[in-house]
């Protein structure tokens, strides 16, 4: 794809600003953060979207929790609380994932650390936004 070089260049920068190297040869990249969780960073070759994610919630019985599933479809409704990301499901790892996707044509290093950054503070609020969201639905 057109935009495919300029992503490449763009997470060179700013693995280089976080003084890490990141590889994007498989189109998907791990960074570990400092709390032990990981924000996956990924430019598929067929797609025109860059896309940041991360498990907010690890290993659960999801099945068990109806009012837990209701507050997350919530949260993607609540524009002002999820800023433009959304959850999803990974049945791999059996993960609740905050997810961001950009077109690659808007993408650079600055863009990157703004969505890296997003991410970890909209994690960190994510039980908060969800307890909020489900006492207000009641």
């Amino acid at each position: 794809m057109q935009y495919h070089q300029q992503v490449e260049n763009a997470i060179k920068q700013f693995g280089q600003s976080q003084n890490i190297a990141i590889s994007m040869s498989h189109g998907a990249s791990v960074l570990s953060l400092s709390d032990n969780r990981e924000i996956w960073l990924e430019s598929p070759q067929d797609s025109e979207l860059f896309i940041v994610h991360m498990a907010v919630k690890e290993q659960a019985d999801f099945q068990a929790y109806q009012d837990f599933w209701k507050s997350c479809l919530l949260y993607n409704s609540h524009i002002s609380l999820s800023q433009g990301s959304w959850l999803s499901f990974h049945r791999e790892t059996n993960t609740l994932r905050l997810c961001v996707a950009l077109p690659k044509k808007f993408i650079d290093k600055d863009v990157i650390q703004g969505v890296v950054d997003q991410l970890v503070i909209l994690s960190k609020e994510f039980d908060r936004h969800l307890h909020d969201l489900n006492v207000n639905a009641h």
